[in-house]
């Protein structure tokens, strides 16, 4: 595109060409393109009107990628600034971070457990002791010097998977 729209030549698109076949990482590929303009990506959004679809209720896996238009130390702060706290919301707790991403997770008792230890009292007192445990990886994955690729996967409830499905940056 760039070579096209006169931005660089024919020859320094071929010389940019080998560097991206030779690139072993995502930080060389970004500086084989520093000094082109971005190029204008359309929104990821869903067409107003149109309901999203996440499956049905219940615990279920998802992932969701989206791409952020900051660098990750950024994206990593808007994410503990705005996300945590619904996640928080949900029952999900911070439970591990780094610089490449955070880990939220749930745990909660088992319908079974409670009607177990009711049915079956005394023994059944012993069901009391399993739980269930809901986990979101969010993982920061740099893709050029001010884009920041985010990849949401877990297990979770159908509201917080549909919270996810219409999770948007601009």
């Amino acid at each position: 595109m760039h070579c096209v729209e006169g931005r660089i030549t024919l020859e320094e698109l071929e010389e940019r060409l080998d560097g991206v076949m030779a690139a072993r990482t995502i930080r060389e590929l970004a500086e084989l393109v520093y000094d082109l303009p971005a190029s204008a990506a359309p929104a990821e959004q869903p067409e107003p009107g149109l309901e999203v679809r996440v499956g049905p209720p219940g615990r279920l896996p998802f992932t969701r990628r989206v791409t952020v238009p900051a660098p990750p130390e950024k994206t990593r702060a808007l994410l503990l600034d705005k996300l945590a706290p619904g996640l928080n919301a949900f029952g999900y707790e911070l439970v591990d971070q780094s610089s490449t991403g955070l880990v939220f997770e749930r745990s909660s008792r088992p319908g079974w457990a409670v009607a177990a230890a009711i049915f079956l009292f005394p023994i059944g007192l012993l069901a009391l002791g399993q739980r269930k445990t809901d986990r979101i990886v969010l993982s920061l994955e740099e893709r050029a010097p001010r884009r920041t690729d985010l990849t949401a996967h877990g297990t979770a409830p159908r509201r917080v998977r549909k919270a996810f499905a219409q999770l948007t940056f601009h």
